[in-house]
């Protein structure tokens, strides 16, 4: 990402901005993955693992589509949506670890992964992802 190997806080790969850690919701889709939204409109999905990337990516393009799933398996990438990761994610203190060590020697393996719709087709979606991520309670401040 260009900012060394120092730890620093995430950024949007799409619009540079910060956002909130990911947060759990229910009900549960695909696996134990824990969301969000960026202002800019970018949804994301935390996989702590990094091993699940497919399953993040379903996750991420449902919840993007308000789990229409008609509508998220008849969009194509590059066209109707653009992705991006952002690799060794701890979301112990919601801090990236370019190294892919925390501070306290960690292997940190979590990834973000992000999806921004076209802006067309986000207007459709974007009011029943906001609906869901706002039922949702407030996520447990970041572990020291």
């Amino acid at each position: 990402m260009g900012r060394g190997l120092a730890s620093h806080e995430p950024r949007c790969p799409f619009c540079g901005g910060a956002f909130a850690p990911p947060r759990e919701m229910e009900p549960r889709h695909l696996g134990d993955f824990s969301y969000g939204a960026c202002a800019c409109g970018a949804v994301y999905v935390c996989d702590v693992t990094g091993r699940n990337l497919g399953a993040a990516y379903s996750e991420a393009l449902g919840l993007a589509c308000d789990y229409d799933w008609d509508l998220a398996w008849n969009l194509l990438p590059e066209t109707d949506y653009l992705e991006a990761q952002v690799d060794h994610y701890d979301p112990r203190g919601h801090l990236v670890h370019p190294a892919g060590r925390s501070e306290d020697g960690r292997t940190v393996r979590g990834v973000l992964f992000f999806l921004k719709l076209r802006a067309d087709i986000a207007e459709v979606a974007q009011d029943g992802v906001r609906r869901r991520l706002r039922a949702q309670p407030p996520p447990p401040p970041p572990r020291p």
